[in-house]
């Protein structure tokens, strides 16, 4: 029997190119919520680079104190009414990634490979961008940041998750992602990486990751495969 092998993927700027209005929303949001503008902070620096973590370090930045489990979920419900909102009035910005549905229909089609789904963002606004870009999801394993705070746990509950619903122990696993976190949480998990880099900016490279492409219609099937 041929070993299985799991591949799990990001969602925001890796299946959909859905950052910049995933970002105009949370921003949006925090500033009539808690009167705060974020123009100024790069969340790429922060501890959890996740919806959970980046709500309550602002917060803890901004405020001077700790955000309690009530604020973040009034947060949360009037974020994700506005990002749906967004999702109906132009759904072109959650457009799938170019090749995204194509690559995960012929992962389908192999039988030594599984998917599973693991992202920073809330489980709702997960399914909204997957749902508006046309990525079928409802069949993989899909962990969040309802749960956890951090990527490395994030990512070990996807694959978790996985094993459960496919019954299999997996050694073999790859992930798909676009963010300075997703690759540094690999590392930290020994997670071989393969970045997707949509608006060609090069922070991928920088950072030392080997694998990068544009899209999936670009990207070397045999690195993948092998």
């Amino acid at each position: 029997m041929t070993p299985k092998r799991l591949f799990i993927f990001d969602i925001d700027g890796t299946l959909t190119d859905s950052t910049e209005v995933d970002d105009k929303c949370f921003s949006r949001i925090f500033q009539q919520h808690f009167n705060v503008i974020l123009d100024e902070f790069d969340y790429t620096d922060f501890k959890n680079v996740t919806d959970w973590g980046i709500t309550e370090e602002l917060f803890e930045i901004t405020k001077k104190h700790s955000i309690t489990p009530h604020e973040i979920e009034q947060f949360k419900i009037v974020f994700l009414e506005d990002l749906s909102k967004e999702s109906k009035l132009n759904p072109k910005q959650f457009t799938a990634v170019k090749g995204a549905v194509d690559f995960l229909n012929s992962l389908k089609q192999q039988d030594n490979i599984e998917i599973a789904i693991a992202t920073g963002a809330w489980g709702e606004s997960a399914r909204i961008k997957l749902e508006t870009g046309g990525i079928q999801h409802q069949e993989y394993p899909l962990s969040h940041s309802n749960q956890f705070k951090s990527r490395a746990e994030i990512m070990t509950h996807a694959i978790q998750m996985a094993k459960i619903q496919y019954n299999y122990d997996f050694q073999d696993i790859t992930y798909f992602g676009d963010g300075k976190w997703d690759f540094i949480t690999c590392a930290n998990l020994q997670i071989p990486f393969v970045g997707i880099d949509c608006h060609q900016n090069g922070k991928l490279k920088k950072l030392g990751a080997n694998r990068v492409y544009k899209d999936f219609s670009s990207m070397n099937y045999y690195e993948i495969w092998k």
